[in-house]
């Protein structure tokens, strides 16, 4: 197969600022004209020039409700042409169960994006609060159309799609989009000299496929929640933790006994001591937990790091420390990935327990004409 595709994109901009003491607005324009020109020459010759035009809008407004608390909204678009793999009219028999052609017929996708959000910070009660949601939309999505055979199915000269292969075809499908929204809020907690920290949010999906000239569409719902805890009690005592878990749950419109629901969660906890004459001593501990995955896999990790050292040089500047990865030798890598065809679990080798001896620098300063004088006054 020899294939020659060459992409010339131009773009014109128009734009509008307006600034007004808390009020920040500023809409563009974009005109944008892309060629395309492809060239095949073997296994047969085939010309093809594509020109695509987009106007392309785009929308910030920045508002400032009062020292610390602000409100912002975007809105952008953008395009993405086919990859010249995508294009190419030659079927790739490589894998003979799961063959593959490209589609020169291809249009670019158009992607809407739009985000709200909301920050509001107290300096004086240490409160913080954050809200954002966020969605976008694609025309012409360029997705997998899949054929499945049934019996054997001369699909080229001399290519055989043999019964229960599939071959994969680029194709523009409409209907792609997701929405996202998430929420945090922080506050100090003075009984124990720390901050605390909860989070929440929900995810949703819709991504349609075409399977033996059908539309299927896989929708996944997720919800996170999530809590830490971080301490500010002195700069030579620190400790950390957290936990965040996460709930999917998947749907496909052609094939329900794809669907899917699975869970998991994470927690982490870290510490940090600086004690003696320059002593250090960190430890991190980090449980794994994923439910659903298939019989033989490992779905839970309890992956503990530690370090201790000792700083060096004036101001301590230096630090060397001798660290220690997964102590527990428990790592693992397990993983989970849902199509509209097949549900599919790995699980890869990482490497385990392993000792490491390290020395660090701290560069404190870059500023032109400082000097070590300069440093300790501060």
């Amino acid at each position: 197969n020899t294939f020659n595709s060459q992409f010339l994109r131009q773009n014109l901009e128009l734009g509008y600022q307006y600034n007004f003491e808390k009020f920040k607005f500023q809409l563009e324009a974009e005109y944008q004209l892309s060629r395309m020109q492809n060239e095949q020459y073997f296994p047969k010759e085939l010309d093809q020039n594509r020109i695509f035009i987009s106007l392309l809008p785009s929308l910030r407004v920045n508002y400032k409700v009062s020292d610390g608390k602000s409100l912002e909204l975007n809105y952008r678009t953008w395009t993405s042409e086919p990859s010249v793999g995508n294009l190419q009219d030659v079927i790739n028999n490589s894998n003979p169960l799961q063959l593959r052609v490209g589609n020169p017929d291809l249009n670019q996708t158009y992607y809407h994006w739009a985000r709200a959000r909301m920050r509001s910070n107290n300096s004086d009660s240490g409160k913080s609060l954050y809200a954002s949601v966020e969605s976008y939309f694609a025309d012409d999505l360029i997705t997998n159309s899949t054929f499945l055979a049934d019996e054997p199915i001369e699909v080229s000269e001399g290519v055989i799609l043999q019964k229960g292969s599939r071959l994969t075809r680029p194709m523009n499908v409409d209907g792609y989009y997701y929405f996202k929204s998430y929420v945090s809020f922080g506050r100090p907690l003075e009984s124990i000299k720390s901050n605390i920290y909860l989070s929440g949010g929900f995810y949703h999906y819709k991504r349609p496929g075409v399977i033996n000239e059908r539309i299927n569409y896989s929708h996944s719902n997720r919800f996170s929640m999530g809590v830490s805890l971080s301490s500010n009690i002195s700069e030579y005592l620190d400790f950390s933790v957290s936990s965040r878990s996460t709930y999917n749950a998947v749907e496909n419109s052609l094939r329900p006994t794809l669907n899917n629901d699975f869970y998991y969660q994470t927690t982490n906890v870290k510490y940090r001591w600086v004690f003696g004459n320059g002593f250090v001593y960190r430890a991190n501990l980090r449980h794994q937990l994923n439910t659903g995955l298939s019989a033989g896999y490992d779905n839970t990790s309890l992956l503990f790091n530690m370090s201790a050292g000792k700083k060096i040089l004036k101001n301590d500047m230096g630090e060397i420390s001798l660290n220690v990865y997964d102590l527990l030798q428990q790592n693992n890598n397990a993983a989970r990935r849902i199509t509209e065809l097949f549900i599919e679990d790995s699980q890869s080798t990482v490497l385990q327990r392993y000792f490491m001896l390290t020395f660090t620098y701290n560069i404190r300063h870059f500023s032109a004409g400082t000097t070590e004088e300069d440093f300790e006054n501060i």
